[in-house]
């Protein structure tokens, strides 16, 4: 199953909400005002506001399959061994030190050290416990961290 936390979830569904009371109103509004503006067939302008109000329904159509394939997690986050909803500290074979907490694949921001369960680092670090060793290919190389703590993401 594939989870997602309570408050990506809100965030999603204000998203699709927004997309669909506000951007499709206006794109609508939109086709209509370019309507106004002659012949339909050489109508540039009212074929690009379709095409606009096609994006936004494939955006929504796209933010609501997301969301269906997915479950709000209520389970347990452990502080032994690291899952979803984990906070894991870890340290690059440079001395560097992040802390990182995994979330589904539709929330990560790095600037929050939210990471995917499904990224190269949040897959890597899945099931590990404090002291082990993680390698993890990048476009740069590989990179080893050791898992320094976990504790239970604010999530």
């Amino acid at each position: 199953m594939n989870y997602i936390t309570r408050a990506g979830h809100d965030k999603i569904s204000q998203q699709i909400k927004q997309l669909y009371n506000i951007d499709v109103a206006n794109a609508i509004h939109d086709i209509e005002r370019a309507r106004e503006n002659g012949r339909l067939n050489e109508n540039e302008e009212f074929h690009q506001a379709k095409a606009h109000k096609e994006q936004i329904e494939n955006r929504i159509e796209d933010l609501r399959t997301s969301l269906a394939a997915h479950e709000i997690f209520n389970g347990v986050i452990t502080t032994d061994v690291i899952g979803f909803g984990s906070c894991a500290t870890i340290e690059d074979e440079n001395g560097k030190v992040r802390t990182l907490t995994l979330v589904s694949s539709l929330e990560p921001d790095l600037k929050l050290g939210r990471v995917s369960t499904a990224s190269p680092i949040g897959s890597s670090l899945m099931g590990c416990k404090v002291g082990e060793i993680i390698e993890v290919e990048t476009p740069s190389g590989t990179i080893s961290y050791e898992i320094l703590s976990i504790t239970k993401g604010d999530i």
